[in-house]
């Protein structure tokens, strides 16, 4: 089976929305 991309579950407090919406700044945060 081919894979399509990965699902990352993670429980998150405390955030700025802005941040949660900006993907390079959580892919930068969590990589």
């Amino acid at each position: 089976m081919q894979s399509l991309g990965r699902h990352v579950l993670a429980e998150i407090y405390g955030c700025r929305f802005e941040v949660l919406n900006d993907i390079k700044k959580v892919e930068d945060i969590m990589v």
